[in-house]
Parts: structure tokens; C-alpha cells; sequence
């Protein structure tokens, strides 16, 4: 055991040179190198088992060795295992998750009632009121709570817990509340039967009938059609406003080169009967529209060309009541119109009312060209609000 220094010696001295010329030697020599070290290291080792076996104190000083190859380091595979101590870890650069909220605990009592016990005088009370409102109290000297003043502040559009049915499409109904934020929510039309039409609507076929005669059935109030008629007639000239929203009921306009009247110019309530053109005349017809539910209606008058139909250009204007003038007097009287696009919004129809409506060609009759001014055309009432 006691030639283990020189030995050491001699090893370490073969390092220290191998050391200084590791420059000049080329791979081959170095990996001799590496073995001779290798050699002595497992020698080294069997003495200093041999030492600690005996009670020996060997303390070695050993440097690291050097890498091999040219210094490059690879990274770890991509499935590698992370050491267990992998030191402390990286602070994230990104946000922290938000805390979870915190338990906001019970909700408030309710607001006391008037009359009811209190312990501090001049205490206020307050609770939520009408649409999204407030309204206070106060704690008063007798230790009973005071009436609460008016609902002010009242933000929302109606009162929570409010709810209400309504018509919808062909006899459907939807429900309509208002929620927490006093806000009016609405349900899908639901309930509608199958094959539903408008009340009040009238279909038309020409099936087995002469030139502009129709045959007709008319829509009842539980959303559907009877039977048409036996007889043959011409259109009809009332239309029904439609009891709910978005529907619409039509009848077909017959425009004739024998009914004419003088052209309508101007603005109503102050229109006034054109006296331009040498005829100065242009065929018309009169139509009425009745509302026969208990609110008013806003609806909208169209009168449109028909598949297969002349395109012409109309003007509309409305009067109250069922009346058809024809002097220039009567009708200077319109109160709504008119208008030359062949579609009139805003009309409001009263509760119960019937209004007359003009519909007149744009132009002139003229016999050379009448597709221009004659022929059959769609008139449409929309309901857009029931007021």
C-alpha cells in the first residue's frame, strides 16, 4: 500500500504532459492518453477500497476531465426526462390566472316593510322598485320603519316579473316578460296550426272563370280556409288588417281605361287635381282597409306589379272613412300621400276603422300603349305594429 504515492505520481506527471501537448496530438494519441487514465483510475480505486478496508486516509484531488469531440453540446432528446432536481424554476412571463372569486356570503336581507320594528333612529332603508328604480325609508323615532317615498331613478323599460301572452303569426301565441334587468324578453312563436293562413285573408283562382272574375275563399279567425266559392265575381276591393305583426293580406287591383280620372299632384292634406296634359286623365281605383281589432294598427299600403302582369306606375293617397271622391273638392281632402314609389308606410288605422285608399295610374291613359296605365295589379296591406 505504501507504493501507491509513486504510482500517483507517475500518473498524474503522464496526465500533466499529456495535458501541455494535447495541441500537437491527434485523436489516436489522445484517446491512448484517455485509456492509460482510465487504467489508472481503476486502479486508484482498488486502493482506495483497499485503504478504506484497512483504516488508510486517501484524500484525491482529481480535475473533471475534458470533453471529447469539438466542444459542441447536443441538446436532450425531445422525450427525455427531466432531472428530478431541476433547480428553481423560471418565473412565467405571462399573466397569472385570476383568483377565483371570492364567496360573496349570504345575500342582504330584504328591505323591511313599513311599520315594521327598527333599533336606530334616522336609519334609511332602501329597495328596488318599478323598472329598475329606488325608493327609501327611514327608521323613525317610534322604532317603526316609515312609508317609503316614490320610485325614482327608474332606468329599465318594465318591472320585473311582468309577463304577458300575445298573438303571433296565424293564431300562435308567444309569452313575453321581463327579466331581472328589467328588460322585455320574448319566446318563439309557437302553436300555430298546420296549413295556417292571415285571418281575414281572401285567396283567389282564377280556376274556371272569365277575364279578371275570380273564384274566393276567406280566411276565418282560427287560421283557415273554407272552402272557394261556386261563383265566379271580381276581386275584392276590402282588405283586413292583419291582427299581428309581419302578415299581410292582399287583394288584386284592376285598373280600367274606362274609369279615369283627372291625375292627383301635390302634398295632402292640400293636394290638388293636375291640369297638365291634353286628356289629363288616368285610370283609378278605390280600395278600402278596415281594422277590426281594439288597438290601433300601423300598417303599410303596397301596390305591385303581378307575375306575368304590366309594370305600372301608381300614386296612392287616404281618406277617412269609407268614401270615394271624384270632384276635385273631395278630393283635396286625403289625409295621408301621396306617393309615386306604389308603397305608402306609417298608416295608422284606428280601433274599428276603415279608411278608403286611391290607387291612380302615373300617367295618362293612352289607347296607342295601355299596358302602361291598365291591367291587374297587387295591392298588399302589412300590419309592421300594433299600438
Amino acid at each position: 500500500m505504501h507504493g501507491l504515492h509513486p504510482l500517483l505520481d507517475r500518473l498524474f506527471e503522464r496526465r500533466f504532459v499529456a495535458t501541455r501537448l494535447k495541441g500537437t496530438h491527434h485523436m489516436g494519441q489522445r484517446k491512448g492518453w484517455m485509456a492509460i487514465v482510465g487504467a489508472g483510475f481503476l486502479a486508484t480505486a482498488g486502493f482506495v477500497g483497499c485503504s478504506a478496508a484497512g483504516g488508510g486516509d486517501v484524500g484525491l484531488d482529481i480535475a473533471p476531465s475534458e470533453p471529447q469531440g469539438d466542444g459542441t453540446v447536443l441538446p436532450p432528446p425531445s422525450n427525455a426526462t427531466p432531472p428530478a432536481d431541476a433547480g428553481t424554476p423560471a418565473k412565467d412571463a405571462g399573466k397569472k390566472p385570476p383568483r377565483p372569486a371570492q364567496d360573496a356570503g349570504p345575500p342582504p336581507p330584504p328591505a323591511p316593510n313599513p311599520g315594521d320594528a327598527c333599533t336606530t333612529p334616522s336609519e334609511e332603508f332602501t329597495r328596488a322598485c318599478g323598472a329598475c328604480g329606488t325608493q327609501s325609508a327611514l327608521c323613525e323615532a317610534n322604532g317603526k320603519v316609515s312609508e317609503y317615498g316614490p320610485c325614482e331613478g327608474q332606468t329599465g323599460e318594465c318591472t320585473p316579473g311582468t309577463v304577458r301572452e300575445e298573438a303571433c303569426g296565424n293564431c300562435g301565441k308567444t309569452t313575453i316578460s321581463c327579466d331581472a334587468f328589467c328588460s322585455w324578453t320574448q319566446t318563439a312563436c309557437a302553436g300555430e296550426p298546420a296549413n295556417a293562413c292571415t285571418p281575414g285573408g281572401v285567396e283567389l283562382t282564377t280556376a274556371s272563370c272569365s277575364k279578371d272574375t275570380f273564384r274566393s275563399r276567406t280566411c276565418s279567425e282560427s287560421c283557415q280556409y273554407g272552402n272557394f266559392s261556386d261563383a265566379c265575381s271580381a276581386p275584392p276591393t276590402m282588405v283586413r288588417v292583419p291582427p299581428t305583426p309581419g302578415m299581410t293580406n292582399s287583394t288584386f287591383v284592376l285598373l280600367r281605361p274606362g274609369q279615369v280620372l283627372p291625375r292627383l299632384t301635390g302634398s295632402c292634406p292640400n293636394a290638388k287635381v293636375s291640369s297638365f296634359g291634353p286628356v289629363n286623365s288616368a285610370p283609378y281605383t278605390y280600395l278600402t282597409v278596415r281594422n277590426p281589432g281594439t288597438k290601433p294598427a300601423k300598417v303599410t299600403l303596397s301596390a305591385t306589379q303581378v307575375q306575368g302582369g304590366p309594370n305600372i306606375s301608381t300614386t296612392m293617397a287616404v281618406y277617412d272613412g269609407i268614401v270615394s271622391p271624384t270632384d276635385a273638392t273631395g278630393r283635396n281632402t286625403c289625409t295621408k300621400g301621396f306617393t309615386y314609389n306604389g308603397q305608402m308606410a306609417d298608416v295608422t288605422v284606428a280601433p274599428g276603422a276603415t279608411i278608403s285608399v286611391f290607387v291612380g295610374a302615373q300617367q295618362d291613359y293612352n289607347a296607342a300603349d295601355p299596358s302602361k296605365t291598365t291591367g291587374r295589379m297587387q295591392f298588399s296591406v302589412v300590419t309592421d305594429e300594433i299600438l
